[in-house]
């Protein structure tokens, strides 16, 4: 049977990617109703976590080297200049939640798509993630489980927090000495989502068994953009972000500028 093919690309780092994904994950019950593949291009260091990320039938992944140069390619990152709207203007508008930026961004590409498919909220259903949580939780001797914060302390790279290295550890430390904390960059000797190498998807996994989280608004936090997370009321995330308009609307998403907002915990 034949089938439509879309190409899309997003260049630029990892979270912005798995917002891609996301977006995908939102449409894709219309583009296999429909027969349409979106062939979607990243760059070589991400490829292995974005390919890892999805399980989506019609969405494939493959290195953006392999670009097509006579195709139509439409730029998923969020602040392409390809579109009137798009972040960089949106951020003139304060009252603006990040996960309604991200509805609005992409329905736009979707009017430009052609795909007549409106996305109301910024979640993604992947039923894989239980699935791999148990895996995990199996091959580690459940050494994901029972843990009380996740906390993305990774250096995020489009300068959206003022990034302390030593006062993150230091932060880490007292939090850890009250609770069970895993890190995703490597503090003494707490656990670490590196400790057994775990992708975005793997931290996405174990986090639906997490009840707190303190994450930059970088990289893997894209993944707690999920329906076993978003809007439940046993769940606390505390999106870190130099930039107010970084805020989500998300009933259990709690914006914070600074770790100093967060010393109530310590």
């Amino acid at each position: 049977m034949d089938f439509q093919i879309i190409y899309a690309k997003n260049a630029m780092h990892l979270g912005d990617c798995i917002y891609s994904l996301i977006f995908l994950y939102n449409i894709h019950d219309y583009l296999k109703k429909n027969n349409i593949k979106i062939y979607f291009y990243c760059i070589n260091e991400n490829y292995y976590q974005i390919a890892d990320f999805n399980t989506l039938d019609n969405v494939k992944i493959f290195t953006i080297n392999n670009l097509p140069n006579n195709e139509m390619i439409f730029d998923l990152w969020i602040g392409s200049s390809d579109y009137d709207y798009n972040w960089y203007n949106a951020i003139v508008e304060p009252t603006i939640a990040y996960d309604k930026f991200f509805c609005k961004y992409y329905n736009n590409i979707l009017t430009k798509m052609n795909i007549p498919v409106k996305i109301e909220k910024f979640i993604y259903k992947d039923n894989d993630l239980i699935t791999r949580c148990r895996t995990i939780n199996l091959l580690t001797n459940n050494y994901y489980d029972k843990i009380d914060f996740l906390i993305n302390n990774a250096q995020p790279c489009s300068d959206q927090f003022e990034y302390d290295l030593n006062e993150f550890n230091n932060f880490i430390t007292k939090l850890s000495n009250k609770f069970i904390v895993v890190t995703t960059q490597k503090v003494n000797n707490i656990k670490c989502t590196r400790d057994f190498n775990l992708t975005a998807k793997d931290i996405a996994a174990i986090s639906i068994n997490i009840k707190n989280f303190i994450a930059i608004e970088s990289g893997v936090f894209a993944g707690l953009y999920n329906e076993y997370l978003v809007d439940k009321s046993d769940r606390i995330i505390f999106n870190l972000s130099k930039y107010n308009y970084h805020f989500c609307s998300f009933k259990n998403f709690y914006y914070k500028k600074n770790l100093s907002e967060l010393k109530f915990l310590i």
